[in-house]
């Protein structure tokens, strides 16, 4: 909610109340709230700060390469969750607390998604099996819609995961090639179970909220 529309809204509209929805980790719904509509711009903030720890993370520091297996506007609005990766098609994202991606790489798209790809310009390379699923229309469409065209803009794409995973970690700066850090997700609402290289067991262990499974 934007603080100064809603000033505005509320000032020449009679407004009962709002139904607040929070979800969790999991996609859970963990709170509703209704609210007055004489608290919404007090209420609003506090709800929103809630809702921000509650939101799914990648529990480690610095990544060299975040492999993304799926993308979609069935995950988030977004194709890619710039909450969880920590950038925007701008640059990196404001205030983000998350660990710092170098690098990443999308494997492919949701079935729900129709072969809108919005998102996929958040991406550093892909794979080209990719390509042929997109269905242009529709995500630029969505991305002129979000005035926003870099999001489907299309990143370098390789044969495979494997060449695009090279390709990712020689253009990563300071990488450590012998111990590249590299994590693998479903997606960026799917966090409960993630893959990490050898050079990240380690941390893993010494992270509270992380168990190792071989």
């Amino acid at each position: 909610m934007i603080p100064e529309v809603a000033a505005t809204i509320l000032g020449r509209l009679p407004v009962a109340f709002g139904l607040a929805i929070l979800e969790n980790a999991y996609d859970e719904t963990a709170r509703l709230e209704a609210v007055p509509g004489t608290a919404f711009l007090s209420r609003e903030p506090e709800l929103l700060a809630e809702a921000k720890r509650l939101m799914p993370r990648i529990l480690l520091s610095d990544i060299d390469v975040l492999i993304v297996g799926r993308i979609g506007k069935d995950i988030t609005g977004a194709g890619m969750d710039p909450n969880i990766v920590g950038r925007t098609t701008r640059g990196p994202l404001p205030q983000f607390d998350g660990p710092r991606v170098k690098r990443i790489v999308v494997l492919g798209l949701s079935e729900r998604t129709a072969g809108n790809a919005i998102g996929i310009g958040l991406a550093d390379f892909t794979v080209r099996e990719i390509l042929a699923g997109i269905d242009y229309e529709a995500t630029y469409a969505n991305s002129i819609a979000s005035g926003n065209p870099g999001a489907c803009r299309i990143p370098i794409a390789l044969a495979d995961e494997a060449e695009a995973v090279r390709a990712a970690l020689s253009c990563t700066p300071g990488v450590d090639l012998a111990h590249p850090r590299i994590v693998r997700i479903r997606s960026t609402l799917e966090l409960e179970y993630i893959e990490v290289s050898a050079a990240l067991l380690g941390e893993v262990e010494r992270t509270p909220g992380l168990v190792r499974e071989e």
